[in-house]
């Protein structure tokens, strides 16, 4: 009995913070651009690719020299600088994979990452940036920056959008 009531006190918890009911990720942004994807296994990086047309490369340049944690920073020193614009002119006019993120269905909106779930995928997460949450409007469609976390079982992938 004590499992069963720690149970759905630990699904109340979850569900604290959640703004809405489910919906189609594409109801909150169908025109986003990929520029990267990630492939990790057990954590480790065994596959990056860059993927930047005109827009995404006029959104790059507007912010070379800038702190971004989250959006440019693909080298992670904390500001956008030459490293993370070699990769950007490395995958300028780089076809991106085939990822439909209207395939991604939320299941509700949380402040650090909404829980969804994407076909054939153990479990999925799509992350809201910085330059997002700025406004502490965590729940604001469309949203301007974005990855989205795809976990299989043996694998995961990140797609970034802008």
């Amino acid at each position: 009995m004590d499992v069963l009531k720690w149970g759905f006190i630990a699904l109340f918890l979850a569900s604290c913070g959640a703004r809405e009911q489910s919906f189609n990720f594409c109801d909150c942004n169908e025109t986003a651009t990929l520029y990267r994807r990630v492939k990790e296994v057990d954590h480790i990086v065994v596959e990056e690719g860059f993927y930047f047309g005109t827009n995404s490369f006029l959104n790059f340049n507007s912010a070379i020299g800038l702190p971004s944690g989250n959006i440019y920073d693909f080298d992670g020193s904390g500001s956008v600088d030459a490293s993370d614009q070699l990769s950007m002119i490395g995958g300028y006019g780089v076809h991106p994979p085939e990822f439909n993120i209207c395939d991604v269905t939320v299941d509700f909106v949380n402040s650090h990452g909404w829980p969804s779930s994407y076909p054939d995928a153990y479990f999925c997460v799509v992350h809201i940036t910085a330059i997002d949450e700025s406004s502490l409007f965590t729940d604001a469609c469309p949203l301007n920056t974005f990855y989205v976390e795809v976990i299989y079982q043996d694998s995961t992938l990140k797609y970034w959008y802008d």
